[in-house]
């Protein structure tokens, strides 16, 4: 139950794949990133160690203020302003840096206390993993089930490996909150990320079968060529 999810680990549930920037990198190159890779929270590192993060509702309050229009992945322009401002003069103070071995009950109170949506992992001042919001809802949705999701989404993979070359594959689940408490409603996102780029969306009471057709819709498109 959730007393069992609380004990968990904060290794166990971090992503490991964290996506940084330095303070010089710019707000365009930055909404790529929050793009391509799928996320809304870029950690900022510079030789002295982890200096600050950047959320994605951190660039659309300061798109806001200086009147731009806060649809950032359909509207951008280089010579602008905005786009050109280094994530220094964007970035928060370096969120709370937790341990590996730090329980999620610490991890969840420590967003709850300081308001934020997320922490960085880290042993040693070296950034191992980010757990944000999105990762604790997803977790807490498939506690006791993650092995069996992991497990399908890798023989996917594994099954598809040829095809899947050159490029990047994202699955993310979620759940919504309807207006009807009593209705539980999964949310699936497949992200692909070539040349062609794929998007695949699907909703569903059922966490297995929202997975099983957004994989097989998946896969239908990349076997047209995407």
């Amino acid at each position: 139950g959730y007393k069992e999810f609380g004990n968990e680990t904060a290794e166990k549930i971090m992503t490991k794949d964290i996506i940084l920037s330095s303070p010089d990198e710019n707000t365009q190159k930055i909404i790529s990133l929050f793009s391509d890779y799928q996320i809304s929270n870029v950690p900022i590192v510079s030789e002295n160690g982890i200096e600050g993060i950047v959320s994605l509702h951190d660039l659309i309050r300061r798109a806001i203020e200086m009147n731009e229009n806060p649809d950032l992945f359909s509207y951008i322009f280089p010579e602008r302003e905005f786009f050109r401002l280094p994530a220094i003069s964007l970035m928060n103070p370096p969120p709370t840096i937790v341990k590996t071995k730090d329980t999620v009950k610490k991890v969840i109170d420590i967003m709850l206390n300081e308001n934020t949506s997320a922490v960085i992992v880290a042993d040693d001042k070296k950034p191992l993993g980010i757990i944000t919001k999105r990762d604790i809802l997803f977790h807490l949705i498939t506690f006791g089930e993650r092995e069996k999701i992991t497990a399908k989404i890798n023989e996917f993979i594994k099954t598809n490996e040829a095809k899947l070359k050159p490029g990047y594959l994202f699955v993310i689940l979620e759940e919504l909150s309807p207006d009807q408490s009593d209705k539980r409603i999964i949310r699936c996102r497949i992200r692909f990320r070539n040349e062609k780029n794929a998007n695949i969306t699907g909703d569903g009471k059922d966490l297995y079968n929202v997975l099983d057709d957004c994989l097989k819709r998946f896969l239908e498109k990349i076997n047209n060529n995407l």
